[in-house]
């Protein structure tokens, strides 16, 4: 996917650029596949997780090329809702009408 998006969201200088910086030979075959495979390899290497991210979010489409959006990351702070099974609704709804 991500290897497609690299034709349409960015002009043929900026992937070449990007295939340099990441070392990538630009006489080699399946560029955008290896560059796809390298963007997440070093985990523990900060500053290959954010180049990583702010590749992955202007294919994607997140405008901001400089901040990382955290769901990116997993980070989100917002709570998850809990949704309740359908027997317990039904539980409740029976519940009233018992009395």
């Amino acid at each position: 996917m991500l290897s497609r998006k690299l034709l349409s969201k960015m002009t043929s200088s900026e992937r070449e650029s990007l295939f340099v910086k990441w070392g990538i030979d630009l006489e080699s075959k399946n560029r955008r596949f290896q560059l796809a495979q390298l963007l997440w390899t070093k985990t523990d290497d900060i500053e290959h997780v954010k180049e990583s991210a702010d590749i992955v979010a202007k294919l994607v489409g997140y405008v901001e090329p400089n901040t990382t959006p955290m769901e990116l990351f997993s980070l989100s702070v917002a709570p998850k809702q809990e949704s309740e099974g359908f027997f317990s609704n039904w539980r409740n709804a029976l519940s009233l009408l018992r009395y």
